[in-house]
């Protein structure tokens, strides 16, 4: 079921591309390629789960508890058949709290995309190389999709 206000709206807008997308515009893009109904739930229902994720990570970032550890953001891949170079490419670096671009690097780019932040400690992130820290002179994409396979994909059979 789909849940768009779980999350305040100052987090949501935080988001480079959660802020842009809601589950009547999702719906609306499966629809130009003619997707089953149940095909665009099942999408909506993994779009949720992946939303409440990176905005998860958003709040940890934005708005800390007075408790929370939080050091920063590493970029990992959930293995759905599809990476774009870019992911590939930012798989398994990182990037501190407070780093002035850390906002733009919040995966996922783009519907389907296989990329996911992992919340590191500030523990974690100091014992990191720098050589492991993202080079954000790479630009992320900024589509609504990663790749027009996402509408023809049968979502109600599951993930493999």
């Amino acid at each position: 079921m789909h849940a768009p206000y779980a999350f305040p709206p100052a987090i949501i807008e935080s988001h480079p591309l959660v802020r842009r997308l809601s589950g009547q515009i999702i719906w609306c893009m499966f629809e130009e390629y003619d997707a089953a109904p149940e095909d665009i739930q099942a999408f909506l229902d993994l779009y949720d789960a992946e939303r409440a994720r990176a905005l998860s990570a958003v709040s940890r970032i934005v708005a800390p508890t007075a408790d929370d550890n939080t050091g920063g953001i590493m970029i990992r891949l959930r293995d759905t058949g599809h990476v774009c170079p870019f992911c590939e490419a930012l798989n398994g670096r990182f990037l501190p709290v407070g780093h002035p671009e850390l906002l733009h690097f919040l995966p996922p780019f783009g519907l389907g995309c296989a990329a996911y932040a992992e919340v590191l400690t500030r523990e974690q992130v100091a014992a990191l190389p720098a050589a492991q820290r993202i080079d954000t002179s790479l630009v992320p994409p900024c589509d609504l999709t990663c790749g027009e396979w996402i509408f023809t994909r049968t979502w109600s059979a599951g993930i493999p």
